[in-house]
């Protein structure tokens, strides 16, 4: 099996190389990397020059800031036929493509797996209380897509077992490179590019439910989450826009009961953003985002609308 590792990446060439060095200890070698800047390419080429004679690097230019279209960009140019989709904040440990290649050729139905993040969280408390209540979160803690659109991780007693998923982090993925010629991730999604990984993996999951794995042995170490340049308006709009489309197109079955489980949801999102930070402009603009999707949400739907004009500047 010929390996392809997908990283895209804006401005960050020191948290390219770390990942890089990571890969390097790997026990097993990938047959080439794709390294997509949506920045400063040449800054980029002078971290990476060391790195070519460990392996095959590319480095692709993307002027439209989008991770979404940057992974589908990568997909393109790559040749192998297991790809693997990270981040470029992500420190592999030292068995990370071994252990995924040894699942999947153990399993040859199994689609894509991920694997684990090497940092605590505790299983319960009042904040998860409340998520579960809200059904932001599920009891299961299994990986799995919620009425509400709303989807949980992999956590507590769940972390130590091999199990499958309804969706997984396209930050930490290993798939196999045919998906890509049914799937691609959603070109709409700008920037960060919030909740692209749902869509696409969950899409995998509808048409081959039971393929997608987590995997404990899977272990990465995860630098930073977000970005911390991203303006918090961008944010909160992006979540709120992008996650409809999501519940929208993938999940809601048309029915009462599903859009009042998506309403009640978004509540208790809403409650936990304010719960991180409480300010009234995290209020108004995460109402003004719920006045805007009401008003435009079919032509959201149908792309008449665009939305990202909206989520980026904040203006029709």
């Amino acid at each position: 099996m010929k390996i392809s590792v997908i990283v895209p990446t804006l401005n960050r060439p020191e948290r390219v190389q770390t990942l890089l060095r990571s890969i390097a200890a790997n026990t097993y070698q990938p047959d080439e990397i794709i390294l997509v800047e949506q920045g400063d390419v040449e800054k980029l080429k002078l971290v990476i020059e060391k790195f070519n004679l460990i392996f095959s690097i590319s480095v692709i230019f993307q002027s439209q800031k989008s991770t979404a279209r940057a992974r589908n960009n990568g997909a393109r140019k790559a040749a192998g036929d297991i790809f693997i989709y990270l981040d470029d904040d992500m420190v592999l440990g030292e068995m990370y493509i071994q252990n995924a290649l040894a699942f999947l050729k153990a399993n040859p139905k199994s689609n894509a797996v991920y694997g684990s993040y090497t940092k605590s969280e505790p299983t319960w408390t009042f904040k998860r209380l409340l998520g579960v209540f809200f059904f932001v979160y599920s009891f299961s803690a299994r990986g799995k897509v919620m009425m509400s659109g709303s989807y949980d991780y992999v956590r507590g007693k769940n972390l130590n077992k091999i199990q499958s998923v309804e969706w997984m982090p396209s930050g930490n993925m290993v798939i196999r490179a045919k998906l890509m010629q049914e799937f691609i991730f959603s070109p709409n999604f700008l920037r960060w590019s919030f909740g692209e990984d749902v869509m696409f993996t969950y899409q995998v999951h509808k048409r081959y439910p039971g393929t997608l794995y987590y995997l404990p042995q899977l272990e990465v170490f995860h630098n930073h989450a977000i970005e911390q340049k991203m303006i918090p308006d961008e944010v909160i709009r992006m979540k709120i826009i992008y996650r409809y489309i999501f519940w929208k197109k993938e999940v809601s079955t048309g029915s009462v009961f599903d859009a009042m489980a998506y309403i009640w949801s978004q509540i208790g999102l809403l409650g936990l953003d304010l719960w991180h930070r409480q300010s009234f402009h995290i209020l108004y603009v995460a109402l003004t985002s719920y006045l805007y999707l009401f008003r435009y949400r079919q032509g959201i739907m149908n792309s008449t609308v665009d939305f990202n004009k909206f989520i980026f500047t904040n203006s029709e």
